[in-house]
């Protein structure tokens, strides 16, 4: 006899509820809707994957091309291979978002750099000079979230002396959070460090750039953070002096080695050549 809508709620409802163990129903919720979430990625993946071979294309390339869907799933995310694995199935299911995020990163945390609409959109607040800072803070600091993120600070009523400009604050670097081993912390030390940087709103060296709208518009009004803060550590410019006092002594330990092996090859009845 076929099960009722109700009946199939509650059977599921009750398997639900044995695999929540101890996890209390109002935290259950985060770890079946990503479940829920990976699932459909992966059917769409699919789906997407069928009808491009239908249309002739080679399933090899249809699975392998990022162009053919709207979401690209790598191999090691899609629910085949989840289904395959029996231990740490929490890593399995966190290590399949943060590699599904990391192959979509542009679309999913395109909002600062994204052209068509998006673009158009965010020209609109920067010529009404709402943005007044971009603070990019590290990966994996909130559930679900493992690429970098980001906080936009508009102001309708920009102090004076901040009108005509953006903040741009880079505290995705180590010194400004906390790594752990399973979720990046933000300490109180990281915040007051990021509040201090907003308040003075000042050049900060790798860390914080005021860039007037001038500068964000030559950049075609892209507000990757990483176009405004440099964050590489600067080059040591050896001297020609110094350089040359290092090929000296390279070239010494050379003739010396030189040497020593040609008195080796003699004592075994080798001439050395020239």
């Amino acid at each position: 006899m076929p099960l009722t809508i109700t009946e199939l709620e509650s059977k599921l409802w009750g398997a639900a509820d044995i695999l929540r163990g101890q996890i209390d129903s109002s935290d259950y919720k985060n770890f079946i809707f990503s479940v829920l979430f990976l699932k459909r990625l992966s059917d769409r993946f699919d789906e997407e994957v069928d009808s491009a071979v239908r249309d002739g294309l080679d399933r090899g390339v249809a699975e392998q091309d990022h162009d053919e869907h709207e979401f690209f799933v790598p191999p090691e995310a899609r629910w085949s291979e989840i289904i395959r694995q029996s231990m740490n199935l929490g890593e399995v299911l966190n290590r399949a978002s943060a590699e599904i995020e990391e192959a979509n990163a542009p679309r999913l945390d395109g909002v600062l750099f994204r052209g068509g609409a998006e673009g158009t959109i965010r020209k609109g607040i920067l010529e009404a000079d709402l943005f007044e800072a971009v603070i990019g803070l590290a990966p994996n600091l909130f559930y679900g979230a493992s690429i970098p993120v980001a906080i936009c600070v508009f102001n309708k009523a920009k102090p004076a002396e901040r009108r005509g400009k953006v903040l741009f604050i880079d505290a995705a670097q180590p010194d400004y959070f906390r790594s752990g081993k399973a979720q990046n912390f933000l300490d109180p030390a990281h915040v007051a460090s990021i509040v201090e940087a907003f308040r003075s709103y000042e050049e900060a060296e790798r860390f914080a750039h005021v860039a007037d709208l001038d500068e964000v518009e030559a950049n075609d009004h892209n507000l990757n953070i990483s176009r405004y803060v440099d964050t590489t550590e600067p080059v040591e410019v050896m001297s020609v002096e110094d350089a040359l006092t290092q090929l000296r002594e390279a070239e010494r330990k050379r003739d010396e080695a030189a040497a020593h092996m040609n008195e080796l090859l003699a004592g075994l009845g080798y001439a050395p050549d020239g």
